[in-house]
């Protein structure tokens, strides 16, 4: 039917729900939760010792096998692509933690993508924000793969939570006018080199651009750019004026500066 609201937690820890077996496109409303589930740490019996021990993903790096994370059972549903197409409210951790989600499909009409909300989706590449987006929750992609968010990127949402879009694999982003960027928004971003209209942000949280791909800044309206902001970039020139009225300890940490100017 039309107009469908989906309620807080309503197929949490569902892992056997398949993307064929529903359908979102007429859904307007998905609830905290809706689509998440809970991760368990596995373990395995030492047989020397008699105890459980963490079990670990291996993986061969110079020739020697490591432990390179812990092994974990996750109990989200198996979605591997949504057409959110109708929705208008996204709640908290809605996806949060569907390990083969791909695709998502959003329409217009939707102006938050809510904290944490696909966050720890480690096979999402594919997203293009609607224009009515105006805020990024917290951690809202956090430990994705996005490449890119369509042609619009960012420039209509003028609130980036903090860690929104951490350790994803944006190449380039476009920033809004008189954007807030969160701390830790863009850390870890190691493809991202183009970041359009970086010069109409007006807050550049503590971290945000860490190790990003970044080479060239502006901060024509910044008022406030946070501490360590974009270390081990590789800026070598940075601009400003006299809007800037407080900066964090070394924002530029590790780069190699060669001109400050207005």
């Amino acid at each position: 039917g039309e107009n469908v609201s989906i309620g807080d937690y309503a197929f949490y820890n569902n892992f056997s729900l398949e993307s064929e077996q529903i359908d979102l496109s007429t859904v307007v409303k998905i609830g905290d939760y809706a689509f998440s589930g809970e991760v368990k740490m596995d373990f395995y019996l030492n047989q020397s010792s008699r105890s459980l021990e963490n079990a670990y993903v291996k993986e061969f790096i110079d020739g020697e096998l490591v432990n390179v994370a812990y092994k974990s059972t996750y109990y989200a549903p198996s979605l591997k692509t949504v057409d959110l197409s109708s929705l208008r409210e996204l709640g908290a951790n809605a996806f949060s933690g569907n390990q083969i989600l791909e695709g998502v499909v959003l329409g217009e009409g939707l102006e938050k993508i809510s904290d944490y909300a696909f966050a720890y989706c480690p096979a999402l590449t594919t997203l293009v924000l609607p224009s009515t987006v105006k805020e990024i929750g917290e951690y809202a992609f956090y430990g994705s793969v996005l490449t890119s968010l369509g042609d619009d990127s960012l420039g209509n949402v003028t609130t980036i939570g903090k860690d929104a879009f951490t350790y994803t694999k944006l190449q380039s982003v476009k920033i809004a006018p008189n954007a807030t960027i969160g701390d830790y928004a863009f850390y870890g971003c190691e493809d991202l080199a183009t970041v359009e209209n970086l010069d109409k942000a007006v807050k550049i949280g503590a971290y945000a651009f860490y190790k990003t791909a970044i080479s060239s800044l502006d901060l024509a309206n910044a008022t406030y750019v946070g501490q360590y902001a974009f270390g081990y970039t590789n800026i070598t020139s940075v601009s400003f004026n006299e809007k800037l009225t407080e900066i964090g300890d070394n924002p530029f940490v590790g780069c190699a500066i060669e001109t400050y100017g207005k």
